[in-house]
């Protein structure tokens, strides 16, 4: 591997890691205060759709926190890519929508993080070749971190699964041809 596409690859692991690490600390927090807030709440009818949009709120930040940390990086790197935070949330908000499709957990991992490789391939100004490679590796990465998780339910299953996530799609981006323009 040459020295750019290892400074390239190194510099995806620290975008991803930085925004993965932030997500353990806030997830629980946030999960904890809905919750709690869930519970306040619970008698109250005419509160259920505060409650659904102060969850959606924090659905939005938490899934807005990785395509940041990637943006950050890919737009030194690769041109436009303006559109990666916007078209990666906008994916995993109809992944939300698939997720409870059937009662096999895999295709609903795999139902529910297809649309975010397919709204970032919309972003990625590559071959069509690029495009699909990077749909596979973000579906299969982003699968193995749910996937991990439910099964294990503890903090180690979950780094496997990011590492798969970060090194899948690591590797993809190294192949990306960077314009010239």
């Amino acid at each position: 591997m040459s020295n750019s596409k290892r400074n390239i690859l190194i510099l995806w692991i620290r975008a991803n890691l930085f925004a993965f690490v932030l997500l353990i600390i806030l997830v629980p927090l946030g999960i904890g205060s809905m919750y709690g807030i869930s519970l306040i709440l619970l008698g109250r009818p005419d509160l259920s759709s505060f409650i659904a949009s102060t969850i959606f709120i924090a659905y939005f930040i938490v899934v807005s926190i990785i395509p940041f940390a990637q943006w950050l990086m890919l737009r030194k790197l690769f041109a436009r890519v303006g559109w990666w935070i916007p078209a990666s949330v906008g994916g995993a908000i109809m992944g939300w929508h698939f997720f409870y499709i059937t009662s096999n957990i895999v295709v609903n991992m795999i139902s529910a993080t297809l649309p975010i490789g397919c709204m970032q391939c919309l972003c990625i100004y590559q071959s069509f070749e690029q495009k699909i490679r990077w749909v596979l590796a973000s579906t299969i990465g982003l699968s193995s971190i749910f996937i991990m998780g439910f099964y294990r339910l503890n903090l180690d299953s979950i780094i496997i699964g990011v590492a798969i996530y970060i090194l899948l799609t690591g590797f993809c981006l190294t192949r990306w041809e960077r314009p010239n323009y």
